[in-house]
């Protein structure tokens, strides 16, 4: 109940106060995806929350939930907090990332691992690549504009921004079977950096 209300009442702010559009819904398939947009600001992960049709549930470091109002709305919105400092973190991640994906959830994860500070895209780590290979899953890129003038991460309070999300083509695993597994990995992380970068 609280997440479909905390949904309903984001839903209402993103088209009054951001005019969100939302596009590419139909290239997203039926069966659980992995999201994988870029990022560079606070509003990203509610607005992808917003925009994606079905219940999405995501691992948002500790340090996002400094913040208790933030904290309570990405909580009511799926999120679930790891720990960054863990010396076991990124197996751990691993394993539950896994876990969630063969459970049949849709996984959000920001390939990039933080946000742009130019709004330009970042280096993508190879976690989401391995996440896909590993399950089978597909990943859908999210290009996500207008959320960097909105807030960016020098600001303290959103501008009524106009902001769109455009859910590209999935990125099948299976493209990439017979190969390596650190060439597929390289492989799909550089058509996920295309498909974020407009290419």
């Amino acid at each position: 109940m609280v997440y479909y209300l905390t949904k309903a009442f984001l839903w209402i702010y993103f088209h009054a106060y951001h005019r969100l559009r939302v596009q590419g819904l139909d290239n997203v398939p039926a069966s659980n995806v992995i999201l994988a947009p870029n990022h560079c600001s606070y509003l990203d992960p509610p607005v992808v929350g917003v925009a994606f049709p079905r219940r999405i549930t995501a691992i948002a470091w500790e340090g996002l939930f400094r913040s208790k109002p933030f904290a309570l709305l990405i909580t009511a919105l799926g999120a679930i907090k790891v720990s960054q400092s863990d010396a076991v973190g990124a197996a751990s991640v691993l394993k539950l990332s896994v876990e969630l994906l063969k459970s049949g959830k849709d996984l959000l994860i920001f390939p990039e691992g933080r946000r742009s500070l130019t709004g330009e895209l970042l280096p993508l780590e190879g976690g989401v690549a391995l996440l896909s290979l590993k399950t089978g899953k597909p990943v859908v890129p999210v290009r996500i504009e207008g959320a960097f003038e909105a807030l960016p991460p020098s600001g303290s309070f959103p501008k009524p921004h106009r902001i769109r999300v455009t859910f590209l083509p999935p990125i099948w695993p299976q493209a990439f079977e017979g190969q390596d597994q650190k060439v597929a990995r390289e492989m799909l992380l550089r058509r996920l950096t295309e498909a974020l970068k407009g290419r």
